[in-house]
């Protein structure tokens, strides 16, 4: 199946996904980042750290958040609760149908009372 952006250029569905999915990592990766953030700032430290240190820290916090956010076991599920809300429903994935076994209607002659 494939959606037409214009007449010449054919998309398909991931290739229609794919800017929702980059959206829904970066605001997983924006929000990892702000949690490490704030959990470093929970922790008392003795001394300030220097400037160097705090430029050093941000960065590793950022590096460290985007690793979170690309984690293929889903991370903190951020990024799929958001592309739940924002992918458009032509694009989610069809839902398997026949995954539970079916049950047979029971009768009163297949009940025991024994």
């Amino acid at each position: 199946m494939s959606l037409t952006v214009n007449a010449r250029k054919p998309m398909t569905i991931e290739q229609a996904r794919k800017p929702y999915e980059q959206v829904a990592e970066a605001m997983d990766t924006q929000f990892s980042e702000h949690l490490i953030q704030e959990m470093r700032k929970s922790v008392q430290q003795e001394t300030p750290d220097s400037t160097a240190l705090n430029y050093y820290n941000s960065v590793m916090d950022h590096e460290r958040a985007k690793l979170m956010a690309k984690d293929p076991n889903g991370g903190l599920g951020i990024k799929k609760l958001i592309l739940e809300q924002i992918l458009p429903q032509n694009l989610k994935p069809k839902a398997v149908s026949g995954n539970m076994p079916k049950m047979k209607p029971s009768t009163d002659k297949e009940i025991s009372h024994e």
